[in-house]
């Protein structure tokens, strides 16, 4: 929803941002900055360390945003780093959802329609990438969302720092997930029909 606005009107900068990376971190550091600090993050929304938390999710975002450019820069994207950043993206979004529903428990159900709308959303993810061909940059086949990690990423950012008002953002984003997975089932359906 926001990724293509923002990608537009950032791009330079996350360009100049990743050429200048490259000269002191290689592409696997990137992406395990973006782990363990998006880990950590989820560790500190459940203890209620609302700044450390919404600090260590924007750096995780950045390196996430960071690894793709510097792999491309540096001639090193591969299939397996494809795999190691999902994956990592994967659980640092089940440790922040984690964070929320063990330091806010008002909002367990919609971190767990949210775990439930992830899992239809990857799984469809998944075999799309499997079933139709890749025409993009990126290592593998990559199908447009309804919403991108950026989308998700505000909203984690706006629970952290309001959580007293994060019902309706939380569930609009699972609406929003559970959409595209939906859309994602039917493409795959009526490829095969």
């Amino acid at each position: 929803m926001f990724e293509a606005h923002l990608k537009k009107r950032t791009e330079w900068a996350f360009e100049g941002m990743a050429r200048l990376v490259k000269r002191w971190a290689c592409v696997n550091t990137i992406t395990t900055f973006a782990f363990f600090s998006g880990i950590v993050s989820g560790i500190c929304i459940a203890v209620h360390y609302q700044w450390a938390a919404f600090f260590l999710l924007s750096f995780s975002g950045l390196c996430d945003v960071l690894d793709g450019r510097v792999a491309r820069l540096t001639n090193t994207a591969s299939q397996f780093g494809a795999f190691r950043d999902l994956v990592s993206d994967r659980m640092v979004e089940s440790a922040i959802v984690a964070g929320i529903a063990w330091g806010y428990p008002q909002h367990a159900f919609a971190c767990l329609l949210f775990v439930i709308a992830l899992l239809l959303h990857f799984s469809t993810f998944g075999m799309a990438a499997l079933l139709f061909k890749n025409l993009g940059e990126k290592s593998f086949h990559y199908n447009k969302s309804f919403v991108d990690r950026i989308d998700a990423f505000i909203v984690f950012g706006f629970v952290i720092l309001f959580p007293q008002y994060s019902t309706i953002p939380l569930m609009a984003l699972n609406i929003f997930i559970f959409a595209d997975g939906i859309r994602r089932f039917k493409a795959i359906v009526d490829s095969e029909t």
